[in-house]
């Protein structure tokens, strides 16, 4: 699930007041508790119910928790991504939080960082369950004690219209000069009006700065930088950073990518055959399954020319604080079952990448996505290198991080400026940013 592009991270005290009010006003529930029949009840909330490939998943889950514990009802609640977190940070400030806690793990800081979220590793430990090898975990965690068990963490693959190379004589890229080459093969104006009719690469370039990053991060991670070191210093004014934003300045400015557009625009490109190649995670799978007929039988997929590949977490699973020491425990055996082996095998049923380790892959998963061993192969790769697109020590302040390499990034391309100038801007820029929200 795309949960990631849609970043909200509440960190000014001003908007707690508020949502304490807007707790009272919306919070029509309160936490576990007993409905009119007698039975317990716990409350779980997600973004995950109204539709998409993980209904049905969740629906199983639920009912065998309610099977396996009689006189336990789960009471669901679908909210819109949009103000998903401010809905749940309102909850929790009002003393109403859902039992069970789903978040995207961008937004764990934000609750564990509040003292609002149970730790859980006590709880592993007696029932013998290592949370650390999970992939992506370190999201989860504040100062090394984990907060949330992960459930998903993707790698990006190269998706391709295998028609389109063909037709250029292009193989397929294995390497950024590879892919730059490839990506200048294929962007074309057929009808030679001046206006560009099928490009090579796909990126957001619109504004939108999650998006725009990830986009970016493909370079950065192929030329051997990152945003910070694993003590959460930041590290962008290295020569390295400086080649990166120099692989994208010559994307842009060369016009091989759709300008201007978010990256759902160009993923309609791609499935209309007027994008090549473009660099996404696995749900492009399962978007490109809507391609028109002949675009759909020429989607290939292969490794990202990038390496390592972009990687990250997506969302997790959590215990309010408040909670009663039994409803703790009910709840903690709501998220052992989720991401028991059983579960997690049908969760890659379902299309997912699950982020605990050494799930196998059935033969029903092998026939719905041929390509799942690929795209598992691209996880594999990210979460070895220990990718993540959000970067340590600049969780909670995420989204102005993103929208300042934005900003900067797109100045660069306007102007024609020296990317090693820009990485330096960049670097005062976010140090500023870190030292102002210690």
């Amino acid at each position: 699930m795309e949960v990631f592009m849609k970043k909200v991270i509440i960190r000014h005290s001003i908007l707690l007041i508020f949502l304490i009010g807007f707790a009272v006003a919306v919070s029509a529930r309160g936490s576990s508790g007993s409905d009119k029949t007698g039975d317990k009840k716990l409350t779980f909330t997600t973004w995950q119910l109204i539709d998409g490939d993980l209904v049905s998943w969740w629906d199983g889950v639920i009912t065998e928790f309610q099977e396996t514990h009689p006189g336990v009802k789960v009471q669901v609640t679908d909210l819109s991504r949009d103000t998903y977190a401010e809905t749940l940070l309102s909850q929790f400030v009002a003393g109403s939080p859902p039992d069970i806690t789903h978040l995207a793990s961008f937004e764990f800081a934000a609750f564990s960082q509040r003292d609002m979220l149970q730790e859980l590793d006590s709880y592993a430990q007696r029932d013998g369950i290592d949370i650390n090898e999970w992939a992506g975990q370190r999201v989860l965690q504040v100062d090394g004690t984990n907060y949330g068990i992960m459930l998903l963490y993707f790698g990006f693959n190269l998706y391709y219209n295998e028609a389109l190379l063909n037709d250029a004589g292009v193989d397929v890229p294995t390497t950024w000069n590879e892919y730059l080459e490839a990506s200048r093969a294929l962007t074309v104006d057929k009808d030679k009006d001046g206006i560009i009719d099928q490009y090579g690469a796909g990126f957001q370039t619109a504004p939108g700065p999650g998006q725009y990053i990830t986009g970016l991060l493909n370079f950065v991670l192929d030329s051997g930088a990152y945003w910070t070191d694993s003590s959460g210093k930041v590290t962008i004014d290295t020569p390295q950073m400086a080649e990166a934003f120099g692989k994208w300045k010559t994307l842009l400015r060369e016009n091989l990518t759709p300008r201007g557009m978010k990256i759902n625009d160009v993923r309609q490109l791609f499935n209309e055959g007027k994008v090549a190649m473009i660099i996404e995670g696995p749900w492009m799978w399962g978007v490109s399954r809507n391609a028109a007929p002949d675009v759909l039988s020429n989607i290939k997929v292969a490794a990202s020319p990038m390496s390592p590949p972009v990687g990250g977490s997506s969302n997790g699973l959590g215990i309010p604080k408040s909670l009663s020491d039994e409803d703790k425990q009910l709840v903690w055996e709501f998220i052992k079952l989720a991401t028991s082996s059983k579960w997690q095998t049908k969760y890659i049923e379902a299309g997912q990448t699950t982020a605990r380790p050494n799930t196998p892959i059935t033969d029903k998963a092998r026939n719905d996505v041929p390509p799942i061993d690929l795209i598992f192969a691209a996880k594999d790769a990210a979460a070895l290198e220990g990718v993540d697109r959000l970067p340590t020590g600049l969780e909670p302040i995420y989204n102005d991080f993103a929208r300042i390499v934005q900003d900067e990034a797109e100045r660069m391309i306007q102007d024609n400026l020296d990317p090693a100038d820009v990485v330096k801007n960049i670097q005062a820029q976010v140090e500023k940013l870190q030292k102002d929200n210690m």
